[in-house]
């Protein structure tokens, strides 16, 4: 099943809307927001053949803003890292994080 598929799926079950977004123009992430929230849970996706989100199912009870990150950088995932010499993974899952903390995005 496609990551699509998968979300398709998530939002007709649980009743809400993801949106994947994009940091940069690079970074793919879902952001789930509660409000009045003071506490953020950072998912980063797993290995497997194709890059998916973790967790999304798991956390749907979790009383706090989650942040998915999805590892598509190169072929199975680079750790958030190093991408073809390029620590952008690191930059851009770092930026994302301190722009959310503060409330910016």
């Amino acid at each position: 099943m496609s990551i699509k598929n998968r979300i398709k799926s998530f939002i007709l079950r649980w009743g809400f809307k993801l949106k994947e977004r994009t940091y940069d123009g690079r970074l793919k992430y879902l952001l789930l927001k509660r409000r009045s929230s003071k506490t953020l849970a950072i998912v980063f996706s797993g290995f497997s053949d194709k890059p998916v989100y973790n967790y999304v199912k798991t956390l749907k009870n979790f009383n706090g803003d989650r942040l998915f990150l999805l590892d598509d950088f190169a072929y199975r995932g680079s750790y958030y890292m190093y991408s073809n010499g390029s620590n952008q993974p690191e930059r851009l899952v770092q930026s994302l994080v301190n722009q959310i903390v503060a409330g910016g995005v």
